[in-house]
């Protein structure tokens, strides 16, 4: 049971496509060393502009498309659970304090081996990515101290201190900051661009990236150890 455990992973993103455009190689080979992975989603992304369909769509029907494109892609990178949490796309950072409660539910519930999300700088640096990030991080904090959250502690949601946090970094910073990690995703490449296919909505966005230069941008995914170390993980080769 124990081993069952620490093979759980959790990866948190703002956006649907967020999962596929910047950790879909990661997802997936984790899928492939054999962790059970569960996928939280902030937002529906409903304020993403509709350029790429046919005719423009209300918020409302953006969010309903963008959901079924992210479970799409859930299925094809091997995801087992997903999970919306509906926060308005755009205002993450106004409800922080609600997301990070319920992170640290989800936590302390999982008891994860990994959790991935975004750097301090969110990847790209959209504001969502960052409260997505910032509140990821308080939370893994939280839901390792007894003292907090005690409520969950009565319902039988004990404190866990997850061994392993690992923070996505864009690609073209990790080559000038230190720590930083490269994972060759070749080996799951189409697994990668199937799952980038399902958001159809999106393609004006990561279709560039399927087709530019070398294919680096495509292979190659870059993240920053915050917990734990690297011996503990097969997956990855560091940055030179």
């Amino acid at each position: 049971m124990h081993a069952q455990k620490l093979r759980r992973m959790l990866a948190v993103f703002a956006h649907p496509d967020d999962e596929s455009c910047l950790a879909g190689g990661i997802l997936a080979r984790c899928v492939a060393e054999g962790f059970e992975v569960t996928l939280i989603c902030a937002t529906r992304g409903e304020q993403a502009p509709s350029c790429c369909l046919l005719e423009p769509v209300s918020p409302t029907e953006m969010g309903r498309i963008r959901e079924r494109e992210l479970r799409c892609a859930a299925r094809v990178l091997g995801i087992q659970r997903v999970h919306l949490l509906e926060l308005p796309d755009g205002g993450v950072k106004e409800h922080q304090a609600k997301l990070e409660a319920l992170l640290v539910r989800f936590i302390r519930g999982l008891r994860p081996l990994l959790v991935l999300s975004f750097d301090p700088e969110g990847v790209t640096g959209h504001p969502d990515h960052i409260a997505v990030g910032e509140a990821v991080a308080r939370a893994l904090e939280a839901a390792g101290r007894p003292t907090d959250y005690p409520e969950l502690a009565r319902a039988g949601l004990r404190p866990w201190r997850v061994p392993l946090y690992y923070q996505l970094v864009h690609l073209t910073r990790s080559a000038r900051q230190g720590s930083i990690w490269l994972v060759d995703v070749s080996a799951v490449l189409w697994t990668k661009i199937r799952a980038l296919r399902c958001h159809q909505s999106q393609r004006c966005c990561w279709e560039p990236m399927v087709h530019k230069g070398d294919g680096t941008a495509l292979r190659i995914e870059a993240l920053r150890i915050a917990r734990g170390r690297f011996e503990d993980s097969p997956l990855f080769q560091r940055a030179r």
